[in-house]
């Protein structure tokens, strides 16, 4: 499959020129370097750059700062392969430091004209992928074009902006797209498709809500009285969608599939009722497996057996367009086929487990993030965890730790007998804020007063009640089968007439509701509470400090003992080596390894 064609920063290798050049910018980007250093040309084998950056970790250094302590000599515990490569490494990045001072142009030249960095544009393209050396010219056009339009976007940090600028919004910056593979499928938008032919078209989700859309009003709705034209008749916003309609079902030359379903909920588009009531001929529905939903064939791998699989289900297909509407027999013995090649298919999709690295065995304790982060996209979690690629904490997430440090210091003294005043408050909030950990100057005020005023309206609503807490950032280590779950309590609290409460800080968007997912943290600490510490959870609670309000559950046992499964199914797949990625256009924006991962759809 091509999604959307091949974009300007889809290929491999300007995934890894974008790399570099972040690289160059930022020397504590470590997602950038780990990047870098898995590349074959180095040489270097995985279990090396683990140790690497474990090291770095337990140092507390960023990945580059060790590089630059590393002179391949002595008693060291990395292979001499590793050595090697990294001594090769570290010199051609010193070289190109110095053409970073001297513009984007010369760094350009220096990297694909001078530096080791230009064999990857003379390897052999990846099966089905574009030619290295093809894509290169798409990128250097972009970049002679930005540097003509746009100055200041002669230095590396201006140009990277806009490069990522680029990638966040979706749109491919390049003048002209790679020219599609007749023999792939092209996975598109209708306005991608704008201009554009193909023999066979098939339309996805055309059901009631989803084409046309529902109406959705205006983000910034445009002033009637400033229109010069008039306003045409009707149903402008469905006429539009009708518009698209039309442009989708037009870019078929030889046929038009339209994939819909007919089930509670989810009815046909008013679309295909149109074109079957204008259609000459009776438009036939294949039966679905008794789901309703669209199919949504696992991927096959490119092996001969599943290539020629693909071609028979083609070929049945191409049987049944010609088929007589009055063959029954037919049309079901066709069919047939296709139930038994599906199956084949699916049989064929499903990979041999691979063997785990050694560097990567399983640790025998989890924290709920980790668990977290494998349910949100296992590969995510390989890379953060097994990897231990260093990512940086987010504004966002400094600000969480700065106001949990606030209010664990505030309620200590509490706990002694002493309750501190606003202004002492403010003054705990204002030494751990620290300055550059928040992103731009303004931002960093934005985030210091917003912290401020959140602790002033939690001390407010308080104020003349605040009660002493059982326990605070209380450390835990609860059995779960085999392994073991690490974490820490914010906050528990003793609750009239016996048990304790749970409270978890959460400095994010408040929510009016939380989902059994959503609960799983405070299950988790819930099944800590009574299993190792010896205490009854009555109560869990997120506490918003963004409306200052909780959100409660009473947690049951059955709740808690789904929790135990879900942790102990996790475990097992973490435990399999199952790591196969989890990829959306959402989630794949924000994850930090989005340049790095294979599958990001960012």
């Amino acid at each position: 499959f091509v999604h959307g064609g091949v974009g300007l920063f889809d290929p491999p290798v300007i995934r890894y020129l974008v790399a570099l050049l972040k690289g160059l910018q930022d020397p504590a980007d470590g997602v950038s370097l780990f990047h870098l250093l898995s590349h074959p040309m180095w040489g270097i084998p995985l279990e090396d750059l683990i140790e690497l950056n474990r090291r770095a970790k337990a140092e507390q250094l960023p990945l580059r700062r060790l590089l630059e302590r590393f002179d391949g000599k002595g008693a060291d515990p990395l292979s001499a392969e590793a050595a090697e490569g990294l001594v090769r490494f570290r010199s051609e990045l010193k070289r190109l430091e110095r053409s970073v001072r001297s513009g984007m142009p010369a760094l350009i030249r220096a990297i694909t004209e001078q530096s080791a960095f230009r064999m990857l544009f003379l390897l052999e393209p990846e099966p089905g992928g574009e030619d290295p050396l093809a894509a290169l010219g798409r990128f250097l056009r972009f970049t002679h074009q930005i540097l003509e339009t746009m100055p200041e976007a002669r230095q590396l940090d201006a140009f990277l902006w806009i490069v990522e600028s680029a990638i966040q919004s979706g749109v491919d910056p390049s003048e002209t797209g790679t020219p599609p593979d007749p023999n792939r499928v092209q996975l598109m938008t209708v306005h991608q498709a704008k201009g554009l032919e193909f023999d066979w078209v098939f339309l996805l989700g055309m059901e009631q809500g989803r084409f046309p859309a529902r109406n959705r009003p205006e983000g910034i709705p445009f002033p009637l009285e400033l229109m010069k034209e008039s306003l045409p008749k009707g149903d402008s916003r469905l006429q539009e969608e009708r518009r698209l309609a039309y442009v989708a079902c037009t870019r078929a030359r030889r046929g038009l599939w339209l994939m819909t379903q007919d089930r509670a909920y989810h009815r046909p588009s008013p679309f295909v009722k149109e074109i079957q009531a204008g259609a000459q001929k009776h438009v036939r529905s294949l039966p679905s497996d008794g789901s309703g939903a669209e199919g949504a064939a696992a991927p096959v791998p490119a092996t001969a057996g599943g290539l020629a699989l693909e071609r028979e289900v083609l070929q049945i297909l191409r049987e049944i367009r010609h088929l007589p509407e009055t063959d029954e027999a037919g049309h079901q013995e066709r069919l047939r086929r296709i139930e038994r090649l599906t199956a084949e298919l699916r049989a064929a999709s499903v990979p041999p487990p691979a063997a785990v690295p050694a560097a990567l065995k399983a640790e025998a304790r989890y924290s709920f993030s980790q668990l977290d982060s494998y349910r949100d996209c296992p590969l995510k979690f390989k890379y953060r965890y097994l990897y231990q690629i260093p990512v940086r904490p987010t504004p966002a997430m400094n600000f969480g730790t700065d106001l949990h440090v606030c209010l664990e210091a505030f309620y200590r003294q509490v706990i002694n007998g002493r309750i501190p005043t606003l202004a002492e408050m403010e003054e705990t909030f204002r030494r751990s804020f620290q300055p550059g950990r928040y992103g731009a100057p303004g931002q960093e005020q934005s985030y210091q007063q917003a912290g401020l005023e959140m602790l002033r309206a939690y001390y407010r609503s308080h104020d003349g009640r605040f009660e002493a807490p059982l326990m605070l950032e209380q450390p835990f280590l609860l059995p779960v089968g085999e392994t073991r779950i690490k974490g820490f309590v914010d906050r528990i609290d003793p609750v009239e007439g016996g048990g304790v409460e749970i409270v978890d800080y959460k400095s994010g968007r408040p929510k009016e509701k939380a989902s059994a997912e959503e609960q799983l943290q405070l299950r988790i600490y819930a099944l800590a509470a009574r299993e190792v510490l010896g205490l009854d959870p009555k109560r869990i609670s997120f506490y918003y400090l963004k409306n200052n309000r909780k959100l409660s559950f009473e947690p049951t046992d059955a709740e808690l003992e789904e929790t135990r499964a879900w942790v102990l199914q996790t475990v097992a797949q973490i435990r399999s080596g199952d790591f196969t990625p989890a990829p959306s256009p959402f989630k794949c924006r924000f994850c930090d390894f989005r340049n790095l991962c294979p599958a990001s759809q960012a």
